[in-house]
């Protein structure tokens, strides 16, 4: 089914504007907030701001793709409350230019796939004023959205190139599977690329884990607690690794020394032993739901049972635990949903996605090197 388009009635009249002096065949919009790109007079939210940019980040991320995917178009971005005379991109570039860049797989130069033109210099009408045009140019390979799996540094998840995930899926000696194993919570455990510390103390839940929000803490802990990339990435290593839902982080005097260092901090969870099993198993169908197990074209049958371990570690005699979710070694290539890549349909401005044995092939005869000349 095509994506339907989320625009304003103004972006409905460009969208289809003949007049328009534009030569690409394909063409999209987005409506983005001035007060989103710029620095905004008024005091806003800061999460609530933060999350307005990403879901923006996430949808011209999409748009661009399909674009790039279809040969080529223009993105037509509706900065909505827009001075006439202000056009400086400065703030704009810094929002973008890193999301546009992650979209080249191909070797291609960003100034060479990527151009800005204000659309009120190649028109008449004085209500396009607030209309930035984004030029995409045609991928020479397949330009993904979103994996949906992610890879590690010894500091942070990133997004993987089309590359990697080639080696992953396609090498052909993969190394045997490994079951994960539990780690503890004694103090050589620090963070790095095989372990991952989250407090929940600070949560929506403050730390407390009933039979009343189980569900719905369960459903954090897998999207905005990350759970889910930190299990396609664990399962990455050799080694697997370990995720800890109760441990934060702080700032530590080293005495006789002339600086501070991170330690973590065992808060906990607080959690009726009752719940435990309903916690583990909750957490197994999120797994067993979302994640797909990948070698070459072939999805695995590997239980969620195999890829994770649960294990609560007790703090204190108060019903305060951490939970370690244990990872092991998978070879292949594990996702925690179905990646996200996007087309144009033929003659339109809608969006549909593309079939995942589709991508698979593209990412099967992917290759840099001869594509980028």
């Amino acid at each position: 089914m095509a994506e339907a388009q989320d625009a304003c009635c103004l972006c409905e009249t460009v969208v289809n504007d003949e007049d328009i002096p534009l030569q690409e065949q394909f063409r999209l919009t987005i409506d983005i907030k001035a007060t989103l790109v710029n620095k905004p007079l008024v005091k806003e939210d800061k999460k609530t701001r933060k999350t307005a940019r990403e879901d923006k980040t996430e949808e011209l991320t999409k748009k661009v793709s399909a674009l790039r995917n279809a040969g080529g178009g223009a993105l037509l971005i509706h900065l909505l409350g827009l001075s006439p005379n202000d056009r400086c991109l400065a703030l704009f570039n810094e929002y973008v230019d890193d999301t546009l860049t992650k979209l080249i797989e191909d070797g291609v130069l960003f100034v060479d796939t990527y151009s800005k033109i204000w659309l009120s210099e190649h028109t008449t009408s004085e209500k396009y004023q607030e209309y930035l045009v984004l030029i995409v140019k045609s991928s020479l390979s397949l330009t993904t959205a979103d994996f949906k799996t992610k890879v590690t540094s010894d500091e942070n998840l990133t997004r993987p190139t089309t590359l990697n995930i080639k080696k992953l899926l396609f090498n052909e000696q993969q190394q045997k599977e490994k079951r994960p194993k539990i780690r503890g919570i004694d103090d050589s455990i620090q963070e790095g690329r095989d372990i991952e510390f989250k407090s929940f103390h600070k949560t929506p839940f403050e730390g407390i884990i009933t039979q009343t929000n189980v569900k719905e803490v369960l459903e954090y802990i897998w999207k905005d607690l990350r759970l889910r990339e930190y299990i396609s990435s664990f399962t990455k290593i050799q080694d697997g690794g370990s995720y800890y839902l109760g441990i934060g982080e702080g700032l530590e005097e080293i005495t006789g020394y002339n600086y501070k260092t991170k330690n973590k901090i065992l808060s906990g969870i607080r959690v009726e032993p009752s719940l435990h099993e309903t916690v583990k198993k909750g957490l197994t169908e999120l797994i067993r739901q979302h994640t797909i197990v990948q070698i070459g074209n072939a999805a695995q049958p590997r239980s969620a049972d195999s890829l994770v371990k649960f294990k609560f570690h007790e703090v204190d005699k108060d019903q305060v635990y951490i939970l370690e979710v244990a990872v092991g070694y998978t070879p292949g290539c594990v996702f925690y949903d179905t990646p996200e890549v996007y087309t144009m349909i033929e003659g339109s401005t809608q969006m549909i996605p593309v079939e995942f044995s589709e991508w698979l092939e593209k990412v099967k005869t992917f290759h840099p090197a001869r594509q980028s000349k």
